[in-house]
């Protein structure tokens, strides 16, 4: 039943609830960030993201696999094409 629900409110606002699920981990979000800030600091990672000092600390000297960074460039670009941009 709630799948039919979902399929007719896609329809109707011509969405697809499949795409841009989910939140990005936390080792994404440091990545991205860092990827931005080649010479930030732990602690303003903290502050920017909101993330723990604990988990920065954990995937501060990490890179995301490349399946990850993919699937979020796959879910951006998706998305892009839903809302009609290019």
């Amino acid at each position: 039943m709630a799948r039919a629900i979902q399929k007719i409110s896609d329809e109707a606002k011509g969405t697809n609830w499949r795409v841009g699920n989910g939140r990005p981990t936390s080792k994404y979000i440091v990545y991205e960030w860092r990827k931005k800030h080649p010479d930030g600091k732990k602690i303003d990672c903290e502050r920017n993201t909101g993330l723990s000092r604990h988990t920065i600390l954990k995937w501060w000297d990490t890179m995301p696999s490349q399946r990850v960074e993919n699937e979020h460039i796959l879910d951006n670009a998706c998305m892009d094409m839903l809302n009609g941009r290019k």
